[in-house]
């Protein structure tokens, strides 16, 4: 059987896994807001205005990323890329002012092996969820008799068309370590954080709100039928996040999910 195969039956064996998984997820009671509540709130025992700036810099931040879109000559971007950045290097200072702080607001873990189990758990149910959103837009765009664009990432099609090693690690450095990062500080560490302490400890509000900035900011690089899916993945990392409490998970979670697309468009047979 070719390679290509073998993939394509995996992804359909990790999605039928996947929802196995969410039902029983769903049954036990672990999606309920009391579960979540499990999980050690993230405090830097500072003023509303804190998590006010850090809400208001990553949804400029946000709004500013749909404007630029890809266009990197653009000025704009040192604005785009700089606000989130600054509010992380305020979250560094504040959480060294006081005892076990890295901890305290998520920046070590508690648990390394139960937050990394918890981060591979996390990317291969919403490789799996994911999916399934994926499979239910394109259903509804055909219903629609709308066309179906391919809804890779810009980053894949670029592989996919022009493979060579030195492109294939600059994507793996970027994609599975740099990316997954970044986001994950700037969407859970930060946007995710903030609004908790604002909606005063509404778990499932806060991951809603900051999955859905998650899906839209990636607008200019994917299809419109893509944000269901991307939708659908920031609400498993903001889950594991919460769940517990370390930003090492969703950031684990979020480079297995990136890892997994590079394998697969690795193996595609070239059109």
């Amino acid at each position: 059987m070719p390679l290509h195969e073998i993939i394509s039956f995996a992804q359909y064996v990790v999605v039928g896994l996947s929802l196995a998984g969410f039902v029983v997820m769903l049954k036990r009671g672990m999606l309920r807001e009391k579960y979540l509540r499990l999980g050690p709130t993230r405090d830097l025992h500072q003023p509303r205005v804190i998590y006010l700036v850090g809400t208001y810099l990553v949804m400029a931040y946000a709004v500013l990323k749909l404007q630029v879109g890809g266009d990197t000559g653009n000025e704009l971007n040192a604005i785009v890329e700089l606000a989130p950045v600054i509010f992380i290097g305020l979250l560094f200072g504040l959480a060294m002012r006081f005892d076990a702080g890295f901890r305290k607001i998520g920046l070590l873990p508690r648990h390394p092996i139960r937050d990394l189990r918890w981060g591979l758990l996390g990317g291969v149910i919403g490789f799996g969820l994911a999916g399934l959103a994926g499979i239910a837009a394109a259903w509804m765009m055909y219903l629609l008799d709308e066309p179906v664009p391919d809804v890779s990432h810009e980053t894949l099609v670029v592989l996919r068309e022009s493979f060579s090693v030195e492109l294939l690690i600059g994507i793996v450095v970027s994609a599975v370590l740099v990316g997954p990062l970044i986001e994950e500080l700037v969407f859970r560490g930060v946007l995710q954080t903030s609004l908790l302490r604002l909606m005063n400890g509404q778990r499932w509000l806060a991951i809603l709100i900051s999955a859905l900035i998650f899906s839209a900011i990636h607008a200019w690089v994917v299809p419109m039928q893509a944000l269901a899916p991307l939708f659908v993945l920031g609400l498993a990392f903001g889950y594991v996040y919460e769940r517990t409490g370390s930003v090492l998970t969703p950031i684990i979670a979020h480079a297995v999910f990136n890892a997994m697309n590079i394998a697969i468009a690795l193996t595609l047979p070239q059109s």
